[in-house]
């Protein structure tokens, strides 16, 4: 019926899922840690300028201190995350999504 829509949209998709695919490990678990503490401390934006480190301090998290601890360890020692830490930065971020759930 709309052939220009269709192929509109199916360039749309493959664009996205090139992006998706493109999009490493590391910066994928960051755009869901920044997300879910956004959600838990009610602010829309993040600074860019803002540290991990510094965020834990600025909302006084413990969680957000050990996934800075791990997150950093391995940006610091330029490693790729090892499966061991991307699993406990994972879990706690499912803390801080399931502690926004409660609020």
């Amino acid at each position: 019926m709309y052939p220009t829509l269709w192929i509109v949209l199916s360039v749309f998709v493959i664009r996205q899922a090139i992006r998706w695919k493109t999009t490493s490990r590391e910066e994928k678990i960051l755009n869901r840690y920044f997300a879910a503490v956004r959600r838990k401390h009610r602010v829309k934006t993040i600074p860019s300028t803002m540290g991990l480190h510094e965020l834990a301090n600025h909302f006084q998290d413990p969680v957000c201190e050990q996934f800075a601890n791990i997150f950093g360890a391995a940006l610091y020692s330029e490693h790729s995350l090892t499966q061991e830490e991307y699993q406990k930065l994972l879990a706690l971020i499912r803390i801080l999504e399931k502690n926004h759930s409660r609020d």
